[in-house]
């Protein structure tokens, strides 16, 4: 009986129909989890009033009579400053497809999203119940294909994957009566985000004698995005066997919402007049959310930054790393606003400024990290006036800047590529503090990184500048010449010498630039010390093709110190080009023919075994005691987040005790 006489209404395409001239009352409350951050609530008080009526379709105008976003810890703290007055009309067919949206030009990001999700609540398919596809207990169930809105698409159970690149997605509706109408439950199909996990539900309650939606319950999980089919964490990683240590892996990133919308009560209201003019039209999806911009004056500003530096410094103590990090963000937004005279003064406060700095006790650490997360040319020289052009420029922060430089995707600005520089070729200039402990070395170490930024950007003669300097300071290995040196030397220059060259040739790995290949060659050459040629074989990392695989492999079978063929053995077996050369190279040392696999040669199958013959002539014995080729590995991530990496290590120590 319920089914004939909804099938009624359902064939005249008439579902939803709100009086015209009428405010419908709504009450909205929804709670949101997101673990390891907070709750947050909204509660909202939203009229719906009918101010046009038209073939298939009517205009309805939101309004917004009351907001609140709080965090359930902070419930007398105002979570927003969005001003939600401004007009918010939209069509809505009867059957619960929204067509079109009205709102001013140039409105908030943010307040858009808000106004388009609580009219979406009321959006769903129910023009196509009489197409049921199936009837079990809790229902007559039947499909739809949506793209977000409900819009016009034919009922198509199942969907093609050519849909997906349009937005589409299958949602599964079970209707059944309940008191006073109909309940209709919607589930979608999958997820939005691309690998990600979680459901949507949404359970509309139809009024048959109101002949509106009168309850309104969405259910929303999301599960972070898991790896695509076919990702190997492995890749590019060494293929034999280790002992592994306990993986650590990333926690699993998770989000939980349910909100209610309730209809309260309705009354006539005035009619209100639509003006077209400054009324921009669009569709119920959100595409992109931009950011709001805090408008702050300097003196807001510094005070904004000083209590979020506490914020992070306070989280990070207590080991609140998520909240840290969420502070640490709003530092980085009001930065992001601000003119670059207010930035100059906000490192000023912190950089130069040291007797302020202590009386409000800012982290300048913290203020740097937040500098060079924004990555721009102008913050960037900043930095370069703040930091390392200044009288006495502090090693420590100095150190941090590189991180920044190093880890951006781009090349930094000319400005403090060229303070960086000056710092390693002009000595004379900058104080002693910059040349003690390992600044120095870093510093050109990051240089070498930057060559490679400027080469990838396409900014080759820029990058070609900078590694001609560290092949000045290098030079090509002549065999004669290190052993005359040598020979004059001292144990602690010999260190020195040797650390200085597995410096700039650890530049030139960074670098990866073409013209430096020879140069790191000739220094795996077998007459340089074991540490030179350990540096020259890691520097090698980043050039792909076959000559290199075939220098390492060499270097692995054949090299006499055993630190050096096993440097040479990872870097190998992780080298892209390893499978194509000599997947199988004979040996026959020692008179016996055998047969190596360098994709699973081990360190134990690279020890060279000495032999001498049996002799009385010395008057002491030596014998070597190995200690176990055990190696360990470590991997951080997972397979699941598709990405990860992890370190090897290896004990290469030996004992040799003397009779």
């Amino acid at each position: 009986m319920w089914t004939t006489v909804s099938m009624a209404g359902v064939n005249s395409g008439n579902f939803l129909n709100f009086k015209l001239g009428y405010k419908y009352d709504y009450n909205f409350e929804s709670t949101t989890v997101i673990p390891e951050i907070g709750t947050f609530d909204i509660k909202s008080k939203i009229s719906l009033i009918n101010i046009k009526d038209a073939d298939g379709f009517q205009e309805l105008l939101l309004k917004i009579d009351n907001f609140q976003f709080n965090e359930a810890s902070h419930p007398d703290v105002r979570g927003h400053d969005m001003d939600l007055t401004k007009w918010f009309s939209f069509e809505i067919t009867n059957y619960g497809e929204i067509l079109k949206v009205y709102f001013p030009t140039g409105e908030d990001d943010h307040v858009l999203t808000t106004k388009k999700g609580l009219a979406s609540l009321l959006s769903a398919k129910l023009d196509i119940i009489e197409k049921v596809s199936d009837v079990t207990d809790k229902g007559k169930i039947y499909y739809a294909k949506e793209t977000g809105h409900e819009g016009k698409q034919k009922l198509i159970p199942w969907l093609h994957d050519k849909a997906k690149m349009w937005g589409l997605h299958n949602s599964t509706y079970t209707v059944r009566k309940a008191n006073g109408g109909l309940e209709f439950t919607k589930i979608r199909d999958g997820h939005p985000v691309g690998n990600a996990g979680g459901k949507c539900q949404k359970i509309l309650q139809y009024n048959e004698a109101l002949r509106i939606i009168q309850s309104v319950d969405v259910e929303e999980e999301f599960i972070s995005p898991e790896a695509p089919s076919g990702f190997d964490p492995q890749e590019g990683m060494r293929k034999v066997k280790g002992t592994v240590i306990k993986n650590i892996v990333f926690p699993e990133m998770t989000a939980r919402s349910h909100g209610r919308l309730q209809y309260l009560s309705n009354q006539y209201d005035n009619v209100y007049t639509k003006s077209h003019i400054g009324l921009h039209t669009g569709s119920i999806s959100v595409n992109k959310v931009g950011k709001s911009l805090l408008q702050m004056n300097l003196k807001e500003a510094w005070q904004y930054v000083k209590a979020n530096v506490t914020c992070v410094k306070l989280k990070e103590r207590t080991d609140e790393k998520i909240k840290a990090s969420y502070c640490f963000k709003k530092i980085v937004q009001i930065l992001r606003n601000l003119k670059t005279e207010d930035l100059n003064k906000i490192a000023d406060f912190v950089f130069v400024n040291s007797k302020l700095r202590h009386m409000t006790a800012v982290d300048p650490a913290i203020v740097l990290d937040a500098f060079g997360v924004l990555d721009t040319n102008i913050t960037q020289d900043i930095l370069a006036d703040k930091v390392i052009l200044v009288p006495r420029p502090d090693p420590s922060l100095i150190s941090r800047l590189l991180t920044h430089l190093v880890g951006s995707r781009k090349p930094p600005s000319q400005k403090i590529v060229k303070a960086l520089e000056e710092i390693v070729y002009t000595k004379d200039v900058f104080q002693k503090e910059l040349y003690k402990d390992d600044l120095y070395n870093r510093i050109l170490l990051a240089l070498g990184s930057i060559a490679n930024k400027f080469s990838q950007s396409g900014q080759y003669e820029r990058s070609l500048h900078m590694v001609s300097r560290v092949h000045n300071l290098l030079g090509i290995h002549d065999p004669w010449t290190y052993r005359q040196k040598r020979s004059l030397q001292t144990e602690s220059e010999q260190t020195e010498a040797d650390q200085w060259k597995v410096v700039l040739l650890e530049v030139l790995g960074n670098a990866r630039v073409d013209v430096s290949y020879d140069y790191i060659v000739s220094h795996v050459n077998s007459t340089n010390s074991p540490w030179i040629k350990r540096a020259g074989l890691h520097a090698l990392r980043k050039y792909h093709d076959r000559k290199v695989a075939g220098v390492m492999l060499n270097s692995a079978l054949y090299d006499e110190d055993e630190s050096v063929r096993y440097e040479a053995l990872l870097q190998y077996q992780s080298h892209p080009k390893a499978e194509l050369i000599f997947p199988a190279k004979s040996d026959s040392s020692n008179g016996s023919p055998n047969s190596l696999n360098p994709e699973q040669l081990g360190m134990e199958d690279i020890t060279v075994h000495h032999r001498s013959r049996r002799s009385f002539s010395s008057d002491t014995t030596e014998y070597r005691l190995k200690s176990p080729t055990v190696e360990w590995r470590k991997m951080v991530g997972s397979t699941s987040i598709g990405a990860s990496f992890g370190v090897t290590m290896a004990n290469l120590m030996d004992l040799i005790e003397g009779i």
